[in-house]
């Protein structure tokens, strides 16, 4: 299993160079040299920005750029446009297919019924679906899964 207790005594553990979590020393620093490079020789003057000691803790997350942002958002908009446009030609293409029945079409509906267009209305369609008994159903145009072309059964 996990043994939490290592990890809980490296994160309690000073970083390198005797600094904490928050960048602040642990330790006072040994007198200094004054010699640039020697060891305790200060390494920045306090007060000036981009030192250990200006306030703002060493690798602080910074925000994320507004590039990432704008490539969010051109990713949302191919998608959205992937998915409205071939819907959108179906849909067309669909319509012009229902505009154009015409009696003496062969049809295929949704429920998988195949027969002959006998009479268009606005709304629905009568069907011949069998030669030997006559019988016509009544179908609503939005039943019509495709028309077949002639010969197809």
């Amino acid at each position: 299993m996990f043994d939490p207790i290592p990890l809980l005594l490296a994160q309690a553990a000073p970083q390198a160079g005797g600094a904490d979590a928050n960048g602040l020393s642990a330790s006072p620093a040994p007198a200094a040299t004054g010699v640039p490079g020697a060891e305790g020789a200060p390494t920045a003057v306090e007060g000036q920005s981009g030192g250990p000691t200006s306030g703002e803790p060493a690798g602080a997350a910074q925000p994320p750029s507004s590039n990432s942002f704008f490539i969010f958002l051109a990713i949302m908009v191919v998608f959205l446009v992937m998915m409205v446009l071939p819907q959108r030609r179906e849909k067309k293409r669909r319509a012009t297919m229902l505009s154009g029945l015409k009696k003496g079409d062969r049809i295929l509906t949704v429920g998988g019924i195949i027969g002959t267009v006998m009479d268009v209305r606005p709304n629905d369609v009568l069907v011949k679906v069998d030669e030997n008994s006559n019988t016509r159903i009544r179908f609503s145009r939005s039943a019509i899964n495709s028309i077949l072309p002639n010969g197809e059964e």
